[in-house]
């Protein structure tokens, strides 16, 4: 049996991580290590728990999106990181694809995409789906 990734759920709000928690907890391929609110936690969870990838809103309060995911990767380069968003702006792609992130994808996303996404971040590849 393969190990799981290791999976860092990221957003301000906490209703949607639980719904992420619920939405993948049963996922064999992911194993949730930890959740944070904002962009300073990540990255001070990050230094702890050490996740495969990191599944992190654009839109926070305190340290910027951009920020967070430049510092996770400068830091722990083999972490990688999926913004998952409601935002569909291009300049935010550009953004945080130019920070590090190696996946951008909108929350309307259905779940076996989401997974698909994380999967294919983790394995090093290039996720997008930000246009409707």
């Amino acid at each position: 049996m393969n190990t799981p990734l290791r999976l860092l759920l990221v957003d301000d709000h906490s209703i949607v991580r639980e719904g992420l928690r619920a939405l993948l907890d049963d996922e064999e391929s992911l194993q949730i290590v930890g959740e944070a609110a904002d962009g300073s936690e990540a990255l001070e969870v990050t230094r702890h728990l050490r996740p495969d990838v990191v599944l992190m809103d654009v839109k926070m309060p305190g340290l910027p999106a951009a920020d967070a995911i430049r510092a996770i990767r400068a830091e722990y380069p083999a972490t990688q990181v999926l913004v998952l968003t409601s935002y569909a702006e291009e300049r935010q792609v550009e953004e945080t694809l130019k920070a590090g992130a190696l996946g951008y994808a909108l929350k309307s996303i259905v779940a076996a995409d989401l997974v698909r996404a994380i999967l294919t971040v983790a394995s090093g590849e290039t996720w997008l789906y930000w246009r409707s």
